[in-house]
């Protein structure tokens, strides 16, 4: 029997997935119906559980409540596709807008853990690094059909894609040297900031999430693969290309830090979040700046690219500094250099074509912006649940 805990849990879930399905409907459709509302209601009640397996672990949640879920998922999906088939006709072409990015994020949320679970039901060793990598490539096929299918609800032509998440520019010389030194500046400048966060964080207690490390030239390969190549990719589709863009309206300001936060988010490490977020601001501001997805692209794949080769030819080095004050005054020191220097080099780069201008059309704290809060919740209660299991609470 659950405790009264776990059904105070449940039913705070419930209430959260009713919202969700409200968001969800809205942000394709741009209205509800009263229908669509309480079809909605029943079907994603269980469904939004998903995203929340690893507070369910904490609070003992049992595996068959989770396999009830997903059973719900798929009927929620059944629904959700009649519904949006029937009423497509009555609907004007929605756009990108705040609406969009949050139901973006929270799809990529659910589509991550539903890989995952359903990886882990089949078997896949995760400490073997062929069948760890092959679970990675899944997951990000599906985060590129989510990418897939919110561009057919937005009635995106193949032609059109490119066009609205920036990637119709070609890469200029300029453009491209200045990304590179941005990477060179991230990755020296910010290194001691990341490592000296997660040492703190270990030394409170927090276990590191681990995997299978590449050994050899073909695992080395592989890796490039799986862990630079995909990530930049569909990573900067979802994120740069489509959340950025919709939280626009809310301000350039807004859109780059807001954008940034789920991103660090996203990645499931709390030792990594405030690289991650640095890490998001500034390939928000490069693709803003240069109104091509491309460079984020680029940007994102170094900086896995030189991770993956560090480690898996030099190891960890960077966890055998002894840390004292000296060290901490270092950090901080190359942290606020690295900035100086990225916010000149952020100014040189140059736009192509015209000069991207970003009105703000939508205010902050307006009452249509539910949905963006509704993600916004749903993302640190999982940040939080991955930081309470990560300390061994649960």
């Amino acid at each position: 029997m659950w405790s009264v805990c776990s059904w105070v849990s449940i039913t705070a879930v419930i209430v959260c997935g009713s919202i969700s399905a409200v968001l969800i409907r809205s942000s394709i459709c741009g209205r509800l119906s009263p229908t669509s509302i309480r079809i909605c209601v029943v079907s994603v009640a269980t469904y939004v559980q998903l995203p929340l397996l690893p507070l369910a672990r904490v609070l003992s949640f049992s595996i068959v409540h989770c396999s009830t879920t997903f059973l719900f998922g798929i009927i929620y999906f059944c629904v959700y596709t009649i519904i949006v088939t029937k009423e497509k006709i009555q609907i004007k072409r929605p756009k990108i807008d705040h609406r969009v990015a949050a139901y973006v994020f929270i799809g990529t949320i659910i589509f991550m853990f539903l890989i995952d679970l359903l990886v882990g039901w089949s078997g896949v060793d995760r400490t073997d690094f062929w069948e760890a990598s092959v679970a990675v490539i899944i997951r990000y096929v599906a985060l590129f059909g989510l990418f897939f299918i919110v561009c057919k609800q937005l009635r995106f032509t193949s032609k059109e894609i490119p066009q609205a998440i920036g990637l119709n520019k070609r890469v200029t010389p300029n453009n491209f040297f200045m990304v590179v030194l941005i990477f060179a500046i991230i990755l020296v400048g910010f290194a001691l900031l990341h490592q000296g966060f997660s040492d703190l964080l270990v030394s409170l207690g927090y276990s590191p999430g681990s995997g299978p490390e590449p050994s050899g030239v073909p695992q080395y390969i592989m890796a490039v693969v799986v862990l630079a190549f995909l990530p930049a990719v569909v990573e900067e589709l979802l994120f740069r290309g489509l959340i950025l863009k919709g939280l626009l309206p809310m301000g350039k300001w807004v859109a780059v830090f807001a954008s940034a936060a789920l991103f660090s988010i996203f990645h499931v490490n709390p030792e990594q979040t405030i690289l991650q977020f640095i890490m998001g601001v500034v390939y928000a501001i490069v693709v803003l700046k240069t109104g091509n997805l491309l460079y984020g692209m680029i940007l994102h794949f170094l900086h896995n690219f030189a991770v993956i080769t560090t480690y898996t030819f030099f190891g960890d080095f960077m966890s055998q500094l002894a840390w004292n004050p000296v060290w901490v005054v270092r950090a901080v020191g190359l942290a606020v250099l690295g900035a100086l220097m990225l916010w000149g080099l952020l100014k040189m780069l140059k736009p192509q074509g015209e000069c991207p201008k970003f009105p703000k059309t939508q205010r902050f704290w307006a009452l249509d912006n539910f949905g963006y809060y509704i993600a916004f919740a749903f993302a640190g209660v999982f940040w939080i649940s991955i930081l309470l299991i990560r300390f061994g609470i649960g």
